[in-house]
């Protein structure tokens, strides 16, 4: 992995600077991935739309921030000049990830932008399933409370998903996948495996594999795959500004 500048941004809510670390190169190598979509990887941290400020919570747009400056690409490098020298670098947070409640709380208002709305739906369908992850059913690594028991889909996840397998486009393997596995996990076992009747490209097979293995078996659940199933093939590599 190969860190880029940590961008300095201002909140449009506070005033305050909010932190944005970047990233020139990365891999999936040694990477957690779920049939959900989600992974975790050390080597190629997540790169988020939306952030939560860490001063006021405001939820805010990365891209819609102003930047005011940057650190150098290590710590030890400094700050570069800033735009306003009357702004104090050094009083910055590194931003805060939102959660489910956050998502959904956002959807609620009038989204003008489809591909915001899409994004935010699928943010929270993943943020919901969080908390069957580190579940006593979870993967070892993941348990943060091993009395913590499977929680079903509330209302307000299941309306959320049947809204996102509305807006996904099937013509898209990868979001046929992704319809597919919602279908899964809302317990429409028949029309899972429907969607994945159709040939895929051969960097879903496996993963397309993986799904209807569960559909068949009727299980529900958001599952870890195998290093094998990676959801888009074996680890890749990415280059932050061609991918």
């Amino acid at each position: 992995m190969m860190p880029g500048p940590t961008l300095i941004k201002k909140c449009s809510a506070c005033q305050q600077l909010i932190e944005e670390e970047t990233l020139i190169s990365g891999n999936t190598c040694g990477a957690v991935f779920w049939t959900d979509g989600e992974y975790f990887a050390d080597m190629l941290p997540a790169q988020p739309e939306l952030v939560k400020c860490p001063f006021c919570k405001a939820l805010v747009w990365l891209e819609e921030l102003e930047e005011v400056g940057d650190k150098g690409m290590n710590h030890f490098e400094g700050f570069v000049p800033v735009k306003n020298p009357d702004i104090d670098l050094h009083i910055t947070r590194l931003y805060k990830m939102p959660n489910m409640n956050d998502y959904f709380r956002l959807l609620k208002e009038k989204i003008e932008n489809d591909q915001r709305e899409s994004y935010l739906r699928l943010r929270a369908w993943r943020a919901g399933n969080d908390r069957r992850r580190t579940s006593e059913h979870g993967p070892q690594r993941f348990r943060k409370n091993r009395k913590r028991p499977l929680e079903p889909l509330s209302y307000t996840e299941i309306k959320n998903m049947k809204e996102l397998i509305c807006i996904l486009d099937e013509q898209s393997d990868e979001e046929r996948l992704l319809k597919a596995e919602l279908f899964r996990e809302l317990g429409f076992f028949t029309q899972c495996l429907n969607y994945l009747a159709r040939p895929l490209d051969e960097e879903y097979k496996v993963s397309a594999a993986l799904i209807r293995d569960l559909a068949l078996k009727k299980d529900p659940w958001v599952r870890e795959m195998t290093p094998e199933a990676e959801w888009k093939g074996g680890g890749f590599e990415l280059n932050a500004t061609g991918a």
